[in-house]
């Protein structure tokens, strides 16, 4: 398990300098990074190669909102704005599988190309 002070196995407790080091170190981030965020960080890693290449990173932004009744008729009040910054291999599945569970719409930006700004688009049903 990697630290922000190297291999977690390699840290030398006995060394005072490194003891300091991790005193001055903002503690519920460490943990919460340490714990969580690095062992996720690193099973996902891992993945691609586990997988035999049949998994893929999604380089997505997703936005998980609260919506209006009108908008979400029915019991789950939850919507799902998904940027895509490129559209790569497994994009299809990760809205199909998100509309699949609430209202989700792909945003897309028109930037300098003389469309609208910001264009979204149910993908629910896909």
């Amino acid at each position: 398990m990697q630290t922000p002070l190297g291999s977690l196995r390699n840290l030398d407790l006995s060394d005072h300098e490194v003891c300091r080091r991790i005193l001055e170190l903002d503690k519920h981030q460490l943990v919460e990074g340490l714990v969580f965020e690095s062992f996720f960080d690193q099973y996902l890693m891992s993945l691609p190669e586990v997988s035999a290449g049949t998994m893929h990173a999604v380089d997505v932004d997703t936005a998980v909102v609260r919506l209006s009744r009108r908008a979400a008729p029915g019991n789950n009040d939850l919507g799902a704005f998904v940027w895509a910054r490129r559209k790569v291999a497994g994009l299809g599945c990760y809205i199909g599988a998100l509309s699949a569970k609430m209202p989700a719409w792909l945003v897309k930006y028109g930037g300098c190309s003389g469309e609208r700004p910001l264009l979204t688009r149910p993908v629910q049903g896909e």
